[in-house]
């Protein structure tokens, strides 16, 4: 399963990979791990559960609902993650909803065990304070790429994350996402209409293959290179760059 090997490095700008190795592995013994399949809720909503999360793998999806039943997507976790913390910190119920992407692993520390674990290490606190003000700031990038990037830069974002953690990417190795074109505007905060067009765009350049709510990536390293060539604002870059269909053997780089 992807996402769930011990040797893969923790993301050093997550809050487990802050911490220092000794604190990593003290807290990650405070709880049990365990698997969590694809679509599971990992945190409900308005729920009064007293424990929090260490993600080891994901995209774990992060949303909140409206009276009517409509879904907001605030972002997306993954491997290194803590969730469910600021209820931790203030007490009140959950604010967000979050779910498994895909087939991911998780320690589920109680709030008593939490609370004991950073007495007596002020510096995790500290890391803590710091993880916080992070997503605050993420947040706010997040809304400005809603109002600035066109769609088909989020949406390549996206696919590039949902795709795997950089530690257990394989560029040589197609990557399937399991995820129908209506979720993926949702992620983008786009019309699925216009989902639909950019994917065709970018199934024409042979960037992506689609079927029945499943988008597969034939090349990584074309992903990535279609990501730079947005993030650069190449004029036309979306056009220019042409996937190889995973026949390029690009290798790890």
């Amino acid at each position: 399963m992807q996402g769930e090997s011990w040797a893969v490095p923790w993301e050093p700008d997550t809050f487990v990979g802050r911490l220092h190795p000794d604190d990593r592995r003290d807290l990650l013994a405070l709880g049990s791990s365990n698997i969590y399949p694809a679509n599971r809720y990992l945190l409900v909503e308005g729920d009064r559960s007293q424990f929090v999360l260490v993600l080891h793998g994901g995209p774990a999806k992060v949303a909140v609902h409206d009276e009517r039943g409509g879904e907001y997507v605030l972002g997306l976790r993954g491997r290194g993650d803590l969730i469910g913390e600021l209820s931790y910190l203030d007490g009140r119920p959950r604010s967000a909803s979050v779910v498994a992407l895909r087939p991911l692993r998780a320690t589920k520390i109680a709030w008593s065990r939490f609370d004991q674990y950073l007495q007596d290490r002020p510096a995790v606190g500290l890391e803590l304070a710091r993880c916080v003000g992070s997503r605050l700031r993420d947040a706010d990038r997040s809304r400005l790429a809603v109002s600035t990037d066109d769609v088909a830069m989020r949406l390549a974002r996206l696919l590039r994350d949902l795709a795997g953690e950089p530690g257990e990417r394989r560029p040589e190795r197609a990557v399937a996402i399991e995820a129908s074109q209506g979720e993926l505007a949702k992620l983008v905060h786009a019309a699925e209409v216009t989902v639909n067009r950019v994917l065709r765009e970018f199934r024409a350049q042979g960037l992506v293959r689609t079927a029945y709510r499943r988008v597969l990536v034939p090349c990584l390293v074309c992903l990535d290179r279609l990501v730079l060539a947005l993030a650069e604002e190449q004029k036309d870059g979306r056009k220019a760059v042409r996937g190889c269909g995973g026949r390029a053997g690009h290798g790890s780089r």
